[in-house]
């Protein structure tokens, strides 16, 4: 038999004499956590039945006030071009040429439009033709000199593609380019050859650079109006032209019909790096 150190034995005394309170103890413990839990269940219980409605109105409510997909893409994309003024000109009576041109506008301030269009007259078209429009810019749109094999009747202006590309703010500061190149001294003389009776208008204009830029090639649109009514469009390319470079530049016209303004705007893709001579 082990021998117990009165320590021990005074353990086991005192458990044997509180043993039943140990145990009762224990049992109530257990039941106040049964009651406790019964209590929490119940709680949630009644939560869950006060809460049910209100929680079914506002997953109605998420559900009547989805967000529109369709409609916000709708709204972050580029609205469609806007064409106004669509002007035939027959510039020489005695053929059957014709030039078609329409004003177009980007009402899109972030938004670039490449397109190819072509017009179209009864059943006959012209050829088709490339061209851009830039963020917010207005401009004429044009096949010069097509010729038409049957009565010009109800002309349309047709687009055959057409993509869009957004332009942000790096590529934006290269659009103030363009308010850099200007046009001066416009004006209207009449060449008459020595020993010939044939008589040339000619349209003459300074043309300046104040950009840094230089460009490969510079091309500028000529437009002849009569009360605020395009009349004649003609186009002059020239060569290279350098930053800082004023160019003296004429245009001869020699069916120029009657006008009381003249318009010339340059034309160059600046948002196209091939234009320019130096790398940027």
């Amino acid at each position: 038999m082990t021998d117990l150190t009165d320590k021990q034995l005074r353990y086991a005394k005192w458990y044997l004499r509180h043993k039943n309170r140990i145990r009762n103890a224990f049992i109530l413990a257990l039941v106040l956590l049964d009651v406790a839990l019964i209590t929490i269940i119940i709680f949630q219980t009644f939560l869950y039945f006060n809460l049910k409605e209100e929680h079914l109105k506002n997953m109605q409510g998420l559900a009547e006030n989805r967000i529109d997909f369709l409609a916000l893409h709708e709204h972050f994309s580029p609205q469609p071009i806007v064409t106004d003024s669509l002007t035939v000109i027959r510039p020489d009576s005695t053929k059957s040429q014709y030039d078609f041109v329409i004003t177009v506008f980007n009402p899109n301030p972030d938004w670039r439009v490449d397109i190819e269009y072509y017009f179209s007259s009864g059943e006959s078209e012209t050829s088709s033709k490339l061209g851009f429009i830039n963020p917010g810019e207005k401009k004429y749109l044009f096949v010069l000199g097509e010729q038409m094999n049957s009565e010009i009747s109800d002309v349309q202006f047709l687009i055959s593609s057409i993509s869009w590309r957004r332009v942000r703010q790096p590529q934006k500061d290269f659009l103030s380019i363009l308010n850099q190149l200007t046009i001066e001294d416009i004006s209207l003389k009449y060449l008459q050859a020595e020993n010939e009776s044939l008589i040339l208008p000619q349209i003459s204009f300074k043309a300046k650079n104040n950009s840094v830029y230089d460009f490969w090639e510079a091309r500028f649109v000529i437009a002849l109006e009569s009360n605020l009514s395009l009349v004649g469009l003609n186009v002059l390319s020239t060569d290279s032209w350098r930053a800082n470079e004023e160019k003296n530049l004429s245009f001869v016209w020699p069916l120029i019909p009657k006008f009381t303004h003249i318009k010339i705007k340059p034309e160059i893709d600046v948002l196209n790096p091939e234009v320019f001579i130096s790398p940027l």
